[in-house]
C-alpha cells in the first residue's frame, strides 16, 4: 500500500511514501491531518489513478519507499529529473533480497539503512546508551553463574524463526554434539520457559526473562542474516545482561563492541568443535572468563561505539529519515532559487547491499543455501535486472509484461 504525505511547507508540495502504511505508525501519529489514503486521494480529485498523477505531476517532488514491502513492478515510473527517490530499510536482507543488488540500489539517490556507507544510517537502533550496556541491574556473578550449571547449561540459544539464511541452526545442531546448549525457542527446543514468559513479545522484555537469561555464562547471539553492519538486540542483550555472546553475524561487529575482548566470534575461530573447545576451556576457567565480562566494571573502552552512540539523534528513524528529506529539498529549493547548485545524491550497492544466503557444515564452509531463501535470492537477481531495464525506459509497465522480460533474462542464462 501507498500513501501520500503533504509536506505542510508551501514550496515542497508533496512526498510519496510507498511500502506498507502500517509500518509508519510513528509518522501516522504525528502527522494525521496531512496523510491521505490512494482511495481518499481519488475521492478528492474524482479523477485520474492518484500514483501516476502524482507521479507525473509537479506537485511531486520525493519518493519513500519501504525496503521491506519494495515489490519490483511497483516503482512510480515514469519518473522526472526532480523526483528524490528515498530508501528506508532496517530489516535484514532475507525480507526483501532484491536491495542485495547494485542495479536496485543504484536507483536511489538518499537512503537510511543499517550500513555505515547509508546518507542516513540507523546505527545501534537498539542500544539505550553507554549506562545502559555497562548496567550491572541484571549481572550475575561468576561463582552464582557456577551454582546454576546444576539445573542449567553453559550456554543458551533462544530463536524461533528457523532455518534463517545464514546458517545458525544447523551451526547449533553441531555445537550441540559437543556441549550442551539449552534451547528455549522453537527452533532446536529442549527446554521450556516459565509458564509465564511463554508469550514471545512481553516475555523477552520481561524482567523475570532478562533475570533468567542473565544466569547462563553464554549466550548464541546468531543472526538471521550475514550482513556487514547488521547487529540487532541478538547481540546487545546478552552485552546488557552480563552473558557472553557468541555471535554469528556482521563480519565487522568487532568494531561496535564495548571492548576487544567481550564476545566470542564465530568467524574468528572456525567450527562448532572449535567453538565449543572455547566454551568448555572457559566454563573452566573463571579467571579467563571474567576477562570477557570485566568491561562491566570498567566500563566501556571502544571509542568508536562511544562516539556513534553519542552522536546520534534521539528521534525515531523512521520520522527522522523523513526530515531528512525534507531538509534536502528544502536547501536545494533555496539553491536552486539563489544561482547555486543542487546537492545531487545517488546510492549505490554499499548503502545495503548483502551477499547471498549461506548454509554451514559442520567444518563451517559455506555452501549454497539449499532452500526457499536460496530461490528467493537468485529469483531476485533476474529482478533486479528486470527492475533496472524498465527504469532506464522510464516507463510504467504491467505484471505481465515484467514477467514476460523476466523469463526472457532467465531463459537467456539458461
Amino acid at each position: 500500500m501507498a500513501f501520500t504525505f503533504t509536506a505542510p511547507s508551501a514550496t515542497v508540495k508533496a512526498i510519496k511514501v510507498t511500502g506498507n502504511k502500517q509500518n509508519y505508525k510513528p509518522l501516522a501519529k504525528t502527522v494525521t491531518s496531512t496523510i491521505k489514503t490512494p482511495q481518499q486521494e481519488v475521492h478528492d480529485k474524482s479523477s485520474g489513478e492518484p500514483e501516476m498523477s502524482t507521479a507525473s505531476g509537479k506537485t511531486c517532488r520525493a519518493f519513500m519507499f519501504d525496503g521491506t514491502f519494495l515489490k519490483p513492478n511497483d516503482l512510480p515510473l515514469p519518473r522526472q529529473p526532480d523526483h528524490l527517490w528515498g530508501l528506508f530499510q532496517e530489516e535484514s536482507p532475507k525480507n526483501n533480497y532484491l536491495l542485495s543488488h547494485s542495479e536496485v540500489m543504484e536507483l536511489f539517490n538518499i537512503t537510511s539503512t543499517f550500513r555505515r556507507n547509508s546518507t542516513f544510517p540507523i546505527l545501534l537502533h537498539d542500544v539505550q546508551s553507554i549506562q545502559w550496556l555497562e548496567s550491572s541491574k541484571y549481572l550475575v556473578s561468576t561463582s552464582k553463574k557456577n551454582k546454576y550449571l546444576t539445573e542449567l547449561s553453559p550456554v543458551v540459544y533462544v530463536h524461533s524463526d528457523c532455518n534463517a539464511p545464514s546458517g545458525r541452526d544447523d551451526f547449533v545442531k553441531e555445537l550441540m554434539k559437543y556441549i550442551k546448549v539449552d534451547s528455549y525457542g522453537k527452533c532446536l527446543h529442549n527446554k521450556d520457559l516459565p509458564k509465564s514468559l511463554i508469550d514471545p513479545l512481553p516475555g523477552m522484555f520481561d524482567s523475570k526473562y532478562y533475570k533468567l537469561m542473565a544466569k547462563y555464562k553464554f549466550t548464541l547471539a546468531m543472526e538471521n542474516s550475514i550482513c556487514d553492519d547488521y547487529i540487532t538486540e541478538k547481540l546487545w542483550r546478552p552485552l546488557h545482561l552480563g552473558s557472553v555472546p557468541i555471535v554469528l553475524g556482521s563480519p565487522k561487529v568487532q568494531d561496535f563492541l564495548p571492548s576487544n575482548h567481550s564476545a566470542i566470534i564465530i568467524k574468528d575461530i572456525g567450527s562448532p568443535k572449535k567453538i565449543a573447545d572455547v566454551i568448555q576451556f572457559l566454563n573452566k576457567n573463571d579467571d579467563m572468563y571474567n576477562d570477557y565480562t570485566k568491561w562491566k566494571k570498567t566500563g566501556v573502552t571502544n571509542t568508536y561505539l562511544k562516539h556513534v552512540l553519542q552522536k546520534r539523534d534521539s528521534m525515531e528513524p523512521h520520522l527522522r529519515f523523513q526530515c531528512n528529506i525534507c531538509k534536502i529539498l528544502h536547501e536545494n529549493k533555496r539553491r536552486k532559487t539563489s544561482g547555486l547548485p543542487i546537492f545531487s545524491y545517488r546510492a549505490n550497492q554499499s548503502h545495503y547491499g548483502c551477499p547471498g544466503p549461506v548454509n554451514f557444515d559442520p567444518k563451517i564452509k559455506p555452501k549454497p543455501f539449499e532452500g526457499v531463501y536460496k530461490h528467493l535470492y537468485y529469483q531476485s537477481v533476474y529482478e533486479a535486472k528486470a527492475v533496472s531495464h524498465f527504469a532506464k525506459l522510464n516507463r510504467k509497465v504491467t505484471s505481465n509484461e515484467f514477467n514476460e522480460y523476466l523469463s526472457t533474462i532467465h531463459n537467456n542464462v539458461l
